[in-house]
């Protein structure tokens, strides 16, 4: 994708980032108004845009790493990342998910959960992250659109769910 920053910008910050000005405005009733007088650049659809584009640039190239239980580095490349994005993505929409039915995630952090922070993403499913820690149990409210035996699970139990077949989906909704 053009629109996108390529390794030769990245390399180079005074292409990668706007200048720093600001036209600032002071209105009588006390508000500041600051503004930036560059024009915006494209931008990506989505967050997943990027993934799509490095997936197809490095498809073998670590994306997401964590240590396992045992110490040893779990990996993700970009091109497992997308496959596994695009398939949780469709489960999430098939969950009813959607811009009016966000995904809440409520998970430590791990490679399973930015999987399913990215699949929504990159349908275009609103997103939030939840500590374990910040969290209230019970989970579900109107925000979370999969059904009430999800609440409470983590990511990777969210993960492992999708993975599963189409029986072991229908049994999840009764």
């Amino acid at each position: 994708m053009s629109s996108m920053p390529n390794a030769a910008i990245v390399r180079d910050p005074e292409r990668l980032f706007a200048p720093a000005e600001v036209d600032v405005t002071r209105r009588a009733d006390g508000c500041i108004l600051l503004r930036s007088p560059q024009a915006l650049r494209p931008y990506p659809r989505a967050i997943g845009d990027y993934l799509v584009q490095w997936a197809d640039r490095t498809p073998d190239r670590p994306f997401l790493c964590q240590r396992g239980a045992d110490g040893s580095w779990l990996r993700l490349t970009y091109g497992e990342a997308r496959r596994e994005a695009v398939r949780l993505g469709g489960w999430l929409l098939s969950l009813g998910a959607g811009p009016e039915r966000p995904v809440a995630i409520l998970s430590e952090n791990s490679i399973r959960h930015g999987l399913l922070a990215l699949a929504a993403m990159h349908v275009g499913i609103p997103c939030m992250p939840i500590s374990p820690a910040y969290s209230i149990r019970p989970c579900c409210s109107p925000a979370t659109p999969v059904p009430h035996r999800t609440c409470g699970h983590s990511a990777s139990a969210m993960c492992a769910r999708a993975s599963r077949s189409r029986r072991s989906e229908r049994r999840l909704h009764e």
